[in-house]
């Protein structure tokens, strides 16, 4: 992208995406190799670009965050961008039209529950089941599975999603989290970070949780270990 330029991004119709009835996707939308400050703006096509931003970055840093967009003209969002980055964009869920609520899934939003942190020395002072990943930071390229269902007063069934605050911290060197149900290779990012700030990273992620009631972070950076943090804000179940 460069400065002031807007692009239409087909949603729908795509990677299991229905292509009608849907009335907004879940995105996570990444900038990267950006040169200067700016800012992303995702919008429904057709529409009036809001004054609002989805995304801000300095420059030479890759950043991500989840966004919420109503689906516009030909099945389409409209992606602005304020200065030179490239993005990625990965979908991660969409809200139908014909949902009401009475018969489909309902989401449960919930005060944030730590149900794990891998950082050496237990900062977060877990305990019982919520201490799963207690010293157990990440290694280049290596996952770790994180129970969902049944941990810190989460139900012990019937959680088909969860929302979750992932955090990457004490990172070295550049990379990526990515979130999978299953043990799989990623093909997505789910938080993105640059080696040179070695600060704490949060994304909000929406994440489908397996048979087993588990959740796989996967570490996609080969040349730094890191520590996760997983807080859950909400569930969807049905």
């Amino acid at each position: 992208f460069q400065a002031g330029e807007a692009q239409p991004i087909r949603v729908t119709g795509l990677s299991g995406v229905p292509a009608s009835g849907i009335s907004a996707v879940v995105l996570n939308v990444t900038a990267t190799n950006t040169i200067g400050g700016g800012y992303f703006t995702l919008y429904p096509a057709g529409a009036i670009r809001p004054t609002a931003s989805n995304l801000n970055w300095k420059s030479g840093n890759a950043v991500a965050n989840r966004v919420i967009v109503p689906v516009g003209d030909n099945g389409n969002v409209e992606l602005y961008a304020s200065g030179i980055a490239q993005a990625v964009v990965d979908i991660s869920g969409y809200l139908s039209i014909s949902d009401t609520g009475s018969t489909g899934s309902s989401t449960v939003a919930l005060p944030p529950i730590r149900i794990c942190d891998t950082r050496p020395g237990n900062p977060s002072n877990l305990s019982g089941a919520q201490a799963q990943c207690n010293n157990d930071t990440l290694l280049p390229l290596s996952q770790i599975t994180v129970k969902i269902e049944g941990i810190g007063g989460l139900p012990s069934s019937g959680i088909s999603a969860v929302i979750i605050n992932l955090t990457a911290a004490s990172a070295n060197s550049s990379g990526y989290l990515s979130v999978n149900p299953a043990s799989r290779p990623p093909t997505t990012s789910d938080v993105n970070w640059t080696g040179a700030e070695r600060i704490a990273v949060p994304n909000l992620v929406l994440a489908s949780v397996n048979a087993s009631g588990d959740i796989i972070v996967y570490n996609g950076s080969g040349q730094s270990k890191v520590n996760i943090i997983v807080d859950v804000v909400g569930y969807m179940s049905g």
